[in-house]
């Protein structure tokens, strides 16, 4: 069976630097949405090609692996969205456990630490680790050893919004890759999307695969605005479905959504929803009850 190669979508810069590199561990920094993953995906790929250029060549068995989201020689760790006990948690951590060994109940089976120290099927192993700016102290302690002088078939990339959010000992010890905005126009029939003003084709990407969740987005957050200056109960009423969505849409971009909307429709009402959205959030993350969180924040944005 023949793939197509794995496509990236802008960033021939950094893919670049990546192709000439030899440095074992990184830190991929930018935005969300703007193809950080892509890049890594597409990397991982290069790196383990047996026919490799300047692309993956999407014919070999480490390509075709890739292609189909089950390649043995890359590992990706996100931060766990549940506690060792089962339960949600708003405070998302990349737990010691998930990078290296721990004997403690449900720990992590299978850690990056120990996943690295195999030696790879094809080329070499590569680990990414999402979102790793959420890695705690303890554990980005526990890697260093790792990330410094991992073993000769190892790669390492660690996905962050900037060198800033990482650990200081975590983000001395990488190549930083710096990824920005990238041509959107394309999909300027989402309008207003925030991730046309910019930059940000992930985002647009979902948005045009899974319409359903676009409209559901782009509904609850019409009702919510046109309801601020209406009756209360109607307001509340919106507030609280709008919030529904973000918390079961959590990557679909709802507060940026919001914030978009109201830039384009109602700029006095705009600088108002950055604090409040930003206070949202921190009660979100705080266990605040949802129907408390949802009439704050429409009684904050009603005010003006």
């Amino acid at each position: 069976m023949m793939t197509q190669p794995l496509q990236v979508h802008g960033h021939e810069e950094a893919k670049r630097a990546l192709r000439i590199s030899q440095a074992r561990s990184f830190a991929f920094v930018g935005p969300e949405a703007v193809g950080r993953r892509a890049v890594a995906h597409w990397w991982a790929a290069l790196r383990n090609c047996e026919k490799p250029t300047d692309e993956p060549c999407g014919q070999c068995a480490s390509c075709r692996a890739m292609a189909a989201a089950a390649h043995p020689d890359v590992l990706e760790k996100a931060p766990a969205r549940s506690t060792r006990s089962g339960r949600a948690t708003q405070r998302p951590t990349l737990r010691i456990d998930q990078l290296v060994p721990r004997s403690t109940p449900n720990a992590d089976p299978e850690p990056v630490r120990r996943w690295l120290e195999a030696r790879p099927q094809f080329r070499e192993r590569i680990a990414i680790l999402d979102d790793a700016h959420l890695v705690s102290e303890a554990a980005g302690n526990a890697f260093l050893k790792t990330l410094e002088e991992p073993p000769s078939w190892v790669r390492i990339i660690l996905i962050a919004p900037s060198p800033r959010a990482l650990l200081p000992t975590l983000a001395s010890r990488v190549v930083t890759i710096r990824f920005g905005a990238v041509p959107v126009d394309a999909f300027t029939d989402l309008a207003p999307h925030p991730g046309l003003d910019s930059g940000q084709y992930g985002w647009l990407q979902r948005a045009r695969e899974a319409p359903d969740v676009e409209s559901l987005v782009r509904d609850a957050t019409n009702a919510f605005t046109a309801s601020l200056d209406g009756p209360l109960d109607e307001a509340l009423e919106a507030g609280n479905a709008w919030l529904k969505v973000w918390m079961e849409h959590p990557t679909e971009a709802v507060p940026q959504r919001l914030l978009a909307t109201l830039r384009h429709d109602d700029p006095g009402r705009y600088a108002l929803a950055l604090e409040a959205l930003d206070q949202a959030d921190q009660a979100v993350r705080a266990y605040v009850a949802k129907d408390v969180i949802a009439s704050a924040l429409t009684l904050r944005l009603r005010r003006r």
